[in-house]
């Protein structure tokens, strides 16, 4: 028990919590295609575990419980492969010209210690002084 609590705990961590770091690559890959390319990953997901556990249900009624690792270790490779061969293309997320404007004139002017919050602040209307009321 003391060694199967953490590698469960492993497997969960690797499994799902790369999951958003996947969905940020893709909708740094393509912004405007962020619901589309989001929904095809999900999908991707969700087939992928459907598939799987099929296979297990026709390695089990196989009689076969001893190969069910080797089966589903393969499976893990071969879903590898595709990632192996597109190569390491590491994307960065671009901002958009008015956030990166705001990071370079926040940062120029105020230093680090300045919140961007504050600065979207000063630049809204909230904070410029209002028109005197006609009366």
């Amino acid at each position: 028990m003391r060694v199967l609590l953490p590698a469960i705990l492993l497997w969960g961590l690797a499994s799902w919590g790369l999951m958003p770091a996947q969905q940020a690559r893709l909708v740094a890959l393509a912004p405007s295609l962020a619901p589309v390319s989001l929904s095809l990953n999900s999908s991707a997901i969700y087939l992928g575990s459907a598939m799987g556990a099929a296979v297990g249900a026709l390695v089990i009624a196989d009689g076969a419980m001893g190969r069910l690792g080797w089966v589903a270790a393969g499976f893990s490779l071969a879903a590898l492969l595709p990632v192996l061969a597109s190569g390491s293309s590491s994307v960065r997320p671009r901002l958009m010209p008015s956030a990166r404007t705001a990071l370079v004139s926040r940062t120029a002017r105020s230093g680090p210690t300045a919140t961007l919050v504050g600065e979207a602040r000063r630049r809204s209307s909230l904070s410029r002084p209002r028109p005197a009321a006609r009366r």
